[in-house]
């Protein structure tokens, strides 16, 4: 009987360590394969994780390359041209007008231009669609107060060099007051121009513009159609010119609309007269007084001093 109970006790023991072995195995395995499974699972994390990550910089090195082609950039690689637009504001209010259609259509090409402002104008109808323009990335130039300081058989009085100062300073005040904006270039009324004009725009600090080195768009005469004020300002167009137009009449805004296509597809950018010196590296401290400029000379990149025509 003792025998047989001892060989009882003895299996009873012998099934309890196997028992033990047989779970130590198993929480062995089961150790193991979490191990493995977490290093599994990291490894295709960091992978992703890389792949995104390089997606990550191919995306922004394309959304750079876009960037290479903007004409603000990257002025090399263009032709730049100013339009420039005389007698603003000549109405009052920012919609359906000739020059909110200028505005616009410049815009639409990614450009801007100027706008000289004649004083009388502003204080008659208002700052309305000059403000328009400012905030289209136009530029104002100081078209004179009075739109008559100039010496010439015209208008039938010589002015002093004193006139033409205070006339010129009530545009700019004007401007500044009402519009913001300090303006940095002048264009005597008639483009005339004298010793007396001169030596004020040197006292007021600014520079003077004509354009149009070849020949006269004249686009401010009735005769004038869209397709000749087309056809001159392409006989006109080189990269560095200045361009002057008027923004007051639906031809000249005809004009513009399909200039600006066929001068974008052309490889021209439309800038203002601040941009245009600057961006061809002409420094805005150096340009010349007692002379009118037309443009920048593409071969030379010397402001053009003389016209053409």
């Amino acid at each position: 009987m003792k025998r047989v109970i001892c060989l009882i006790l003895s299996v009873i023991l012998m099934l309890g360590l196997f028992g033990c072995g047989a779970d130590a195995e198993v929480g062995k395995d089961s150790s193991d394969t979490n191990a493995s499974d977490f290093g599994k699972n990291s490894s295709v994390d960091n992978s992703s994780q890389t792949e995104s990550d390089d997606g990550s910089k191919e995306s922004t090195s394309s959304e750079e390359d876009l960037t290479v082609d903007d004409w603000r950039t990257h002025p090399e690689d263009f032709k730049l041209i100013a339009l420039t637009y005389d007698d603003a504001p000549s109405f009052s209010s920012a919609t359906n007008n000739s020059t909110v259609r200028i505005i616009d259509a410049i815009n639409k090409y990614d450009g801007r231009g100027t706008l000289f402002v004649i004083g009388k104008d502003l204080t008659n109808k208002g700052s309305i669609l000059l403000n328009y323009a400012v905030s289209k990335g136009f530029e104002m130039g100081n078209h004179t107060y009075s739109h008559q300081s100039v010496s010439t058989s015209e208008i039938g009085k010589n002015w002093t060099a004193l006139e033409n100062y205070e006339d010129f300073a009530r545009c700019q005040e004007l401007v500044k007051k009402q519009v913001g904006v300090d303006m940095k270039f002048l264009r005597p009324a008639g483009v005339h121009a004298n010793n007396a004009l001169y030596e004020a725009a040197r006292n007021l600090g600014l520079p003077c513009i004509s354009g149009n080195s070849i020949q006269a768009v004249s686009d401010y005469l009735s005769e004038t159609s869209a397709d000749m004020i087309v056809e001159r300002v392409l006989d006109n167009a080189f990269d560095g010119s200045i361009i002057l137009l008027h923004g007051n009449n639906t031809r000249t805004a005809e004009a513009t609309e399909r200039l600006c296509e066929i001068l974008y597809n052309d490889g021209y950018r439309f800038c203002t007269v601040s941009e245009l010196f600057e961006l061809k590296g002409v420094d805005y401290g150096n340009l010349p007084y007692g002379v009118m400029m037309y443009g920048i000379d593409p071969v030379t990149g010397n402001v053009i001093t003389e016209n053409m025509y």
